[in-house]
């Protein structure tokens, strides 16, 4: 049960990606760059955790100490929590592959 809820907790954390202006060449679009960096591992991170987590939460019910209802309700919670953690590293991964493409088109830019 600890391990759902440390899990549930850093999926509820992660804030909603929106896909903001991408800054212009310079030190604006190195921040903004390493920020997503972060942003995305972060979130690899907690999507795997939570897919985990369906198996912890079986390996609860096997060893009994949960119950049928609450392994479906809970598994119910962390199926949700990993589709919403995908859904969220997905849009890490295309703000990630703007930005990246913006730094080709600086440096083509650039004489």
């Amino acid at each position: 049960m600890l391990r759902f809820s440390l899990i549930a907790t850093a999926v509820l954390c992660a804030a909603p990606l929106a896909m903001a202006d991408i800054p212009a060449c310079g030190p604006e679009l190195d921040r903004a760059t390493a920020e997503a960096r972060t942003n995305e591992a972060r979130l690899s991170w907690v999507a795997r955790e939570a897919y985990e987590m369906i198996g912890w939460i079986s390996m609860d019910y096997e060893e009994g100490i949960i119950d049928a209802q609450e392994e479906s309700r809970l598994l119910m919670e962390a199926e949700d929590k990993h589709r919403a953690a995908k859904a969220e590293h997905a849009a890490a991964e295309d703000r990630l592959a703007a930005l990246r493409k913006k730094y080709i088109e600086c440096g083509a830019a650039e004489p």
